[in-house]
């Protein structure tokens, strides 16, 4: 699937932001909603959060402060403790652009009648506005609005979306403000025009069966919020944050770079002997295993030990998080998954620097037969074991705490007929739908599971050069996989469907035997080189883009990095925070041709979108995914997704039903992604 991506003309527009296909903004649309130019001030979203959600962008800043943290139910006093949220507020925020104006909104949720919640809104506003006025903020600098319930953040259609949706809004702007909106010149559905546009017709394009859509419900379960039709991802939520992990093992160290400039940000120890596996948590913590020590620890972003194991807990070679947040420990003697919480401890324990807060173990799962070697968690709450040399692997209900499926790929007669039978495996990844690959290191080539069932659903030897000894696998944004040779000097790409796309040289780098591959939140990988005890980064095109650390900084000490060491898996394959679909029924069978939005992703935020169809909506689970594309839209502008292979090289199937799925992405609280005015276009089978 391939994005073609068109300028919009932009006109600022006061404090008013457009959604939909571009309708022209109304005077009453609340300042609030304008698209995020970049992150918001750090020092604010902490001090606010999660009380309060800081966004900036455009000049201006929006503060939206929860209305239960306010008043009580149906009440525009304020209470107790929304005195130290708003002084809190004042201090952040206000009092940081003293020239600046404050709009005051106050919103609400759906029940109670439009007079009942315009008038509450009102009152609400007035309240937080005089508590300003009362406590230093210029009268001149202060204005006010109710909007009742007409301006949800998200559908009325849950409590905890009502919650959500009652809330006062502070809008501070220190300079024009404004927003970006569009002139809508299309007369129909904007998918037809611009399916027309593409094919060099001037007018829409004829028997075009065209559908508009929204965002579709649940939207805050997943961190996601729809303000008039403009989705963004919740503005306090970092989904990912920007991190790179490397070990030295022959130091007993990891490392941390910044991902930007490759700049290593600290070296810290692991607390144990031969650090190897790791698994990076959302909030850029990582899990490492100590091979030799047997333990594990956890590290905080800023280098600081959170917790560690007893030394000896057992063999420890495999390590992930799941979709709850919680690490996975794979203990390779005991064939046993410990569960380890993300936040408590149990006591201390004892290790060579002296006590230290112990990991507290929630829970753990027998895998008989199985010696864990890797894991790779999927987005439903399965957890997938790799192991190393041959055997069975299994895949395991972190939920209920349980195995849910054990295979022995050896005797499955796709690998017997595609591969010779040969299983010998090393390192495991896991796509977006939660299929997990194997590189099958003693065979040359790698080897991909049905996240369903198990069986083999193929068996691929790369380009024409083969495989030499993949050991480490990877996946970027497109959902594409990276194998790296173990022994040569490359690094290859496969298609969602296992076709070779290129191969990568990494030998300028300095050395050999590339290892760990991985994806950053910027989509560019990187690949830790073991015997040069480097990592290089590179584009997804194939360019190399640097190598690290570099001098005066030590080189690492044996970069014996072959896992997730970036948060790439647990990001895109296993949470499903910042992710929601969309489903078009057209009712009978069609030609799926194009669908369109408006998109913007400020710096250092990401989108991708990927597309099923089938013939009806019980058999689309069944469909096939499209690799996913991941447009860069710096300002605002149309993305055209082409479904039918007229202008890109994937072609979704004819069907009556298309689901499309968004993933918005963001390392930083207050920057998301913004999209807005989804439609499709198709036309009948017949053309």
């Amino acid at each position: 699937m391939r994005t073609h991506a068109r300028p919009v003309s932009q006109t600022i527009v006061a404090a008013a932001l457009v959604a939909g296909c571009g309708a022209p903004a109304t005077a009453m649309r609340p300042a609030s909603l304008f698209a995020p130019s970049g992150p918001a001030d750090p020092a604010a979203v902490q001090a606010l959060c999660p009380l309060a959600a800081v966004t900036m962008g455009q000049g201006q800043m929006r503060v939206t402060l929860g209305g239960d943290v306010l008043f009580d139910t149906d009440k525009a006093i304020l209470k107790p403790g929304a005195l130290e949220v708003l002084a809190r507020t004042k201090a952040t925020v206000i009092d940081a652009h003293p020239e600046a104006s404050i709009m005051v909104e106050g919103h609400t949720d759906d029940r109670a009648s439009n007079e009942h919640n315009q008038a509450l809104s009102d009152r609400r506003a007035t309240s937080v506005a005089s508590w300003l006025r009362q406590n230093g903020v210029a009268d001149a600098r202060i204005s006010q609005q109710g909007y009742g319930e007409d301006f949800p953040r998200v559908r009325n259609d849950s409590d905890a979306n009502r919650q959500l949706n009652r809330r006062v809004e502070l809008v501070i702007s220190w300079d024009s403000g404004g927003a970006t909106t569009t002139a809508r010149a299309c007369p129909g559905v904007q998918a037809c025009c611009e399916l027309a546009t593409l094919a060099g017709k001037a007018a829409s394009e004829p028997g075009c069966l065209g559908k508009e859509s929204g965002w579709g419900s649940e939207l805050a379960a997943r961190e996601l919020e729809d303000s008039e039709g403009v989705l963004r991802l919740n503005p306090c939520l970092a989904t990912r944050s920007a991190a790179v992990w490397i070990t030295s093992t022959g130091e007993n160290k990891i490392a941390r770079l910044d991902e930007l400039d490759g700049k290593e940000l600290f070296r810290v120890p692991t607390y144990g002997e031969f650090p190897q596996r790791t698994a990076v948590a959302a909030d850029g913590s990582v899990w490492v295993t100590n091979r030799d020590s047997g333990s594990y620890v956890h590290i905080a972003s800023d280098g600081k030990l959170l917790c560690s194991s007893p030394l000896g807990t057992c063999m420890t070679r495999a390590a992930a998080v799941d979709s709850h947040g919680f690490a996975w420990i794979g203990c390779h003697d005991k064939s046993v998954l410990l569960q380890v919480s993300p936040t408590e401890t149990d006591g201390t324990v004892k290790v060579a620097s002296g006590e230290v807060p112990k990991c507290k173990e929630v829970g753990s799962v027998p895998v008989p037969g199985v010696s864990p070697y890797g894991l790779a968690a999927d987005r439903s709450g399965g957890v997938w074991v790799g192991v190393s040399g041959g055997g069975p692997v299994a895949k395991v209900d972190t939920i209920q705490r349980r195995v849910m499926l054990t295979v022995e790929p050896a005797k499955d007669p796709i690998l017997t007929e595609r591969g010779d039978g040969c299983w010998s495996p090393y390192g495991i990844t896991i796509d977006r739908d939660g299929n997990p690959w194997y590189a099958n290191m003693g065979c040359g080539n790698v080897v991909k599971l049905d996240g369903r069932t198990g069986r083999v659903a193929g068996v691929f030897k790369g380009g024409p050069n083969g495989l030499s000894s993949p050991r480490a696998l990877g996946f970027d944004r497109e959902g594409h996989i990276w194998v790296s040779e173990n022994g040569s000097v490359f690094v290859d790409e496969l298609d969602t469907d296992g076709t070779f796309m290129r191969r990568v040289d990494i030998s300028s780098c300095g050395g050999a035997a590339p290892l760990g591959t991985a994806a950053d939140s910027q989509g560019n990988m990187w690949t830790a080189i073991q015997s040069a005890g480097r990592v290089v980064k590179y584009n997804t095109e194939g360019k190399l883009l640097g190598c690290y650390p570099e001098a005066p900084t030590p080189p690492f000490n044996n970069a014996y990095t072959y896992s997730d060491f970036t948060g790439a898996a647990m990001e895109m394959a296993g949470s499903d925070r910042g992710v929601t679909r969309v489903r078009f029924d057209l009712g009978r069978i069609v030609r799926w041709r194009l669908a369109t939005l408006t998109a913007l992703t400020p710096p250092g935020t990401s989108l991708c979108i990927r597309a099923r169809s089938a013939i009806t909506a019980d058999r689309l689970n069944a469909g096939t995914w499209s690799a996913a594309t991941c447009p860069k839209m710096p300002t605002r502008g149309t993305v055209n997704v082409s479904l039918d292979g007229a202008h890109g090289p994937t072609r979704t199937a004819d069907g009556a039903v298309l689901e499309l799925e968004f993933s918005l992405s963001s390392p930083h609280p207050g920057a998301s992604p913004l999209l807005s005015g989804l439609s499709v276009a198709a036309t009948p089978t017949s053309r």
